[in-house]
């Protein structure tokens, strides 16, 4: 999303390749900490003899709270 917000401001401002550098970097970072999130989450929820089935049902609704 703040890649595209850059493109849309470079024909307007100038704008360093640091820019698409760090947008970038920003997006993995994010996204591999949501995901790594995630796993753990599951991995909990496996400990607490939780059905394997039913987790991707449950699991989201537990956004923002300790399981």
């Amino acid at each position: 999303m703040a890649l595209g917000a850059a493109a849309l401001l470079a024909p307007y401002l100038h704008l360093s390749i640091l820019v698409q550098n760090l947008a970038t970097m920003l997006g993995l970072g994010l996204g591999i900490d949501y995901a790594l999130l995630i796993v753990s989450r599951f991995r909990e929820a496996l400990a607490g003899d939780m059905i394997p089935a039913r987790l991707p049902i449950l699991l989201p609704g537990k956004r923002g709270r300790h399981c």
